[in-house]
């Protein structure tokens, strides 16, 4: 899949995923759908991680544990220690030691 349906699709699961109220149980289901995807393609997921905005990262930072978990990667981690920096308000910091206990 090339990088512009990758980010469509992502884009698609993350509107499906604004539409749900937090209390909703459907929103674990939306996260597991969300993480599977974005994990099925590492590089692709840290392009769109180098690319995003702040609110898209904030977004995003609902499943970066999931993510983590899946694939086990310092390049994930690295990409997130990057948006901690662009972005510090987000406070990923907590996530990001998270993500190193799965290596």
């Amino acid at each position: 899949m090339d990088y512009k349906r990758f980010k469509n699709e992502v884009e698609r699961l993350y509107n499906e995923r604004r539409q749900l109220h937090n209390n909703d149980s459907r929103v674990y289901e939306q996260w597991e759908k969300i993480a599977d995807f974005m994990a099925s393609n590492e590089e692709q997921t840290i392009k769109l991680l180098d690319e995003c905005d702040s609110e898209a990262a904030l977004w995003y930072s609902e499943v970066f544990d999931d993510i983590s978990e899946r694939i086990k990667s310092e390049n994930f981690i690295k990409a997130l220690e990057k948006l901690d920096i662009k972005f510090p308000d987000l406070k990923l910091t907590k996530l990001i030691n998270d993500a190193k206990n799965y290596l």
